[in-house]
């Protein structure tokens, strides 16, 4: 009896059983009590909740009972591979197509993209293409008239009876002042889809699978990279607001899988100090390229190249020479493509906000200060399971987002690197992280809030996920051992968790 005991005690998968029923049948309750107080109870909406949930949950009990054989047979970046691949083809069907934050737009001009179109044209003094009206019917469709993004699973019902009509067109706005390097991989469902006049649904589902699979595959790729921290990148990019983005249209997919290529590639050669390969040289400024041209507030992430050391290097002039080039090419191709694109930083209510910052410096750290210690935890939890899913449709239970928070620091202290890292080496990082921080949080506050407002307003916690990945160049010893697949399989159970949230918010 004592034996059968300590073997049920010590069952790792009986727990993580445990905390999916409980997730399971907490959300059940969820459901239910909405049902009741909208009196739709009467439905068919808690059975299939139940069906799809305990789906769901029986993949994710397979995961973790596989994932300890997975991390012995394969290598960590395959491993990655496959979890994420199983995990964001979930996604890709418990988030109901265009429900997504802000993933019409992305759609447009991911299809825009698709037509050949990677510098968006103006028509009418706007972004503008032309796109078959059954896409535009399909992405409008809204059962109770709410915004676009509002979809149900009934509403999806609907939506995959649109068939495609060529002929009859339309002109729609697009955000043509993102580039067009920025949806290639979702472009390229949508032109197998326009190849073969699939409906309007279809085509949009295999952008999002092509979209999927190759970010996926570029992030394994890096994780492969690494000389260590791998544990640490496979928990941040399996975090549900990873996958999830990943398994959307979003331009923000190619943008964290080039800043962690780069981190990746920089710290290999840190590592081992051989001389750079001429592929690599290519490898660097396309990077840099994508990166300069995606987004201005992550153009000081090209200062990690400055982490190369000069063993990589015929002499320490070279060094410098490599880092200066490509810094100057990051920022030409930024001017370039603010000039192409017409960007204008001074357009409406921005340009009073502009010269409020330029001439109340001062002020705006104030404001700056406020708003990061308001919404510290609230962008820590976003990072990976917060509030800001789906234009805030779906908010897990805190538990989810405070248990990632706990798996990626463990994860962190798990590794050590031997190299020893002087103190110019973490002011950089340091530095990279702060004024990409102070940028994109000025940016939000130029463009998205009001005047002299005493809060910045609509920064998300998932833009800061490509300066997290930069903690692995601070921690050097390793604190903590314990097993990869057991934070993998925490992991898996969070994202079990958010498509409960998911699928209880977008079954009603």
């Amino acid at each position: 009896m004592e034996k059968v005991l300590k073997k049920i005690v010590s069952c790792r998968i009986l727990y993580y059983t445990a905390a999916i029923v409980l997730l399971m049948g907490t959300y059940y309750l969820d459901l239910k009590v909405d049902l009741e107080s909208q009196n739709a109870l009467g439905g068919n909406h808690l059975k299939y909740f139940l069906i799809a949930a305990v789906l769901i949950g029986i993949v994710i009990i397979a995961l973790t009972i596989i994932s300890k054989k997975l991390y012995k047979k394969v290598e960590m970046h395959i491993a990655y591979i496959i979890l994420a691949l199983i995990l964001g083809g979930i996604y890709i069907f418990v988030i109901p197509l265009f429900a997504q934050s802000d993933e019409p737009a992305h759609f447009y001009r991911t299809y825009q993209v698709a037509k050949g179109e990677i510098i968006s044209p103006v028509i009418d003094n706007a972004y503008a293409t032309e796109i078959p009206q059954s896409f535009v019917d399909m992405v409008q469709y809204n059962s109770e008239t709410k915004r676009r993004e509002y979809k149900k699973y009934y509403d999806v019902k609907e939506m995959m009876q649109i068939e495609l009509k060529p002929e009859e067109t339309t002109i729609i706005d697009t955000v043509g002042n993102y580039h067009g390097t920025s949806y290639l991989p979702q472009a390229l469902g949508i032109k197998i889809g326009m190849i073969f006049q699939l409906r309007p649904y279809l085509t949009a589902m295999l952008g999002r699978l092509t979209g999927l699979v190759i970010t996926v595959l570029l992030l394994g790729w890096g994780i492969k990279k690494l000389p260590n921290h791998k544990l640490f990148a496979t928990i941040v990019l399996l975090s549900p607001v990873a996958i999830s983005y990943a398994a959307s249209y979003s331009a923000d997919n190619v943008l964290l899988t080039c800043i962690f290529l780069m981190l990746s590639y920089v710290m290999h050669y840190r590592y081992t100090k051989e001389k750079i390969k001429k592929i690599d040289y290519v490898i660097f400024a396309i990077l840099t390229f994508i990166i300069a041209i995606s987004k201005m507030a992550y153009l000081p992430v090209i200062g990690l190249l400055l982490l190369i050391p000069k063993e990589c290097f015929n002499n320490t002039k070279r060094k410098w020479g490599f880092s200066a080039i490509f810094i100057i090419l990051g920022i030409i191709s930024a001017i370039w493509w603010m000039k192409t694109a017409n960007i204008n930083v001074n357009v409406g209510e921005a340009t009073n906000t502009n010269t409020w910052i330029y001439t109340n410096p001062i002020g705006y750290l104030f404001v700056l200060f406020r708003t990061t210690i308001d919404s510290c935890f609230d962008y820590v939890a976003n990072m990976f399971a917060g509030h800001f899913l789906c234009h805030n449709q779906v908010s897990p239970y805190t538990i989810i987002p405070l248990a990632y928070i706990i798996i990626t620091i463990i994860a962190l202290l798990s590794d050590e690197n031997k190299e020893k890292t002087t103190f110019m080496q973490k002011f950089i990082p340091v530095g990279i992280i702060v004024l990409s921080y102070v940028l994109v949080s000025t940016a939000m506050y130029v463009y998205n809030t009001s005047f002299k407002n005493g809060v910045i307003i609509g920064v998300q916690g998932r833009y800061f996920v490509p300066l997290l990945l930069l903690a692995m160049l601070f921690i050097n010893k390793k604190r903590i051992n314990i097993e990869g697949h057991e934070l993998t399989n925490v992991s898996l159970i969070a994202n079990f968790g958010v498509y409960l949230a998911m699928m209880a918010t977008f079954f009603i």
